[in-house]
């Protein structure tokens, strides 16, 4: 793949090497922190987008959108127009720089650009360790894997600090990268069971499901390297229904071509989707998750053990109640004494869904 040209640097070598040359004012901090809390809010995207012209850190912001959803020419652009006003502002922004020249398939530019930022005592702590994430990535690439163990051990260290934080979690999924590449197993599956234990810890339903697109692109890298196919179609198709309700288009984009690669590397196994796909909605069984596409909210089953094996059978096709019953329960049905039983658990499943999304007709229960 062609790299795209690097985004021009504002470094001040001398000025770096003497450290605080600018003073830090109280609002800078302030601007920084109040754009870090906003993240993850509905109207986020229309907030940076309306202060960007006239604020640093809204401009920066978009720089890490644009890179998430795949728009390099736009991040690059920012990125060779912004100017640091002091070294807190510089320190940040060396850390977008890296991040864009790594997405640029640049890891040598990604190290220079993380090395000095380190240098910066203005360095916020969350920073140092997206630093070490983003270090511990580029030696990945460079197959300097002591290296990247260090980087992406230290970005663990700091992470005890931000147990949730995006890049904490991105160090363990880097280790899981490795660990797998070298043919470390049970180190590999050792870092995946502590990444979704941290998700079962997050309850905000969109800062959720970012987590877990990061989490599962660890797995894919695990089932493919220990020759699990179909978990790792699986997988795959996973992420690109993630990937689409939460708009990351370029996540989106790359595990659509792996996924088409994957597929005509061998032929594909005989199982069930790993996606149901209705109008406006979809289901992920191995994950418990109903996702309302118009609406943008997610449903869990993970507490409704019932209503989710009910849902599992009725995604494969049309049932009778009775079939249903018999799936789900596992005798035979009896309409004097179950009936009542299944359509109160009929009408909570409605519940769990779009409107109209599930639907009795002549006691045929389907989705749609």
């Amino acid at each position: 793949m062609k790299r795209r040209e690097s985004a021009p640097s504002v470094i001040n070598e001398e000025e770096l090497a003497r450290g605080n040359t600018v003073p830090v004012t109280s609002d800078s901090t302030l601007m920084m922190n109040f754009f870090r809390a906003y993240r993850g809010r509905n109207d986020y995207s229309q907030l940076i987008e309306t202060m960007a012209p006239n604020e640093f850190w809204a401009q920066l912001e978009i720089v890490k959108s644009s890179l998430l959803e795949g728009n390099f020419s736009k991040a690059q652009q920012i990125l060779g127009t912004l100017k640091a006003a002091d070294d807190l502002q510089l320190a940040e922004f060396l850390v977008e720089k890296a991040r864009y020249e790594l997405f640029n398939q640049n890891p040598v530019g990604a190290l220079e650009c993380t090395g000095h930022a380190l240098l910066l005592r203005e360095l916020s702590e969350l920073s140092r360790m997206t630093c070490h994430q983003l270090r511990g990535h580029a030696f990945i690439e460079l197959k300097n894997y002591a290296a990247a163990k260090e980087e992406l051990s230290r970005g663990i260290t700091l992470s005890e600090f931000f147990p949730l934080a995006e890049s904490g979690m991105t160090c363990r999924v880097f280790l899981v990268v490795m660990y797998s590449e070298l043919g470390q197993k049970r180190e590999a599956k050792a870092q995946l069971t502590e990444l979704f234990g941290q998700l079962e810890k997050i309850s905000t339903p969109n800062l959720f499901l970012t987590r877990l697109v990061l989490v599962l692109r660890g797995e894919v890298h695990f089932t493919r390297n220990f020759g699990l196919y179909e978990a790792c179609r699986d997988t795959l198709y996973e992420i690109i229904a993630l990937a689409e309700f939460l708009e990351m288009k370029d996540m989106r984009s790359r595990c659509q071509i792996e996924l088409d690669e994957h597929l005509l590397s061998r032929k594909p196994g005989v199982g069930k989707p790993a996606v149901f796909r209705f109008q406006g909605w979809s289901f992920i069984p191995s994950r418990h998750i109903v996702l309302h596409h118009s609406a943008k909210t997610l449903v869990s089953t993970l507490d409704f053990p019932v209503r989710h094996k009910m849902l599992c059978a009725l995604a494969e096709g049309p049932m009778t109640q009775e079939d249903l019953f018999a799936r789900v329960w596992g005798r035979v049905y009896d309409p004097l004494i179950d009936d009542m039983s299944l359509r109160a658990n009929l009408s909570k499943l409605r519940k769990l869904l779009p409107v109209s999304a599930l639907v009795t007709t002549d006691g045929v229960v389907h989705l749609k």
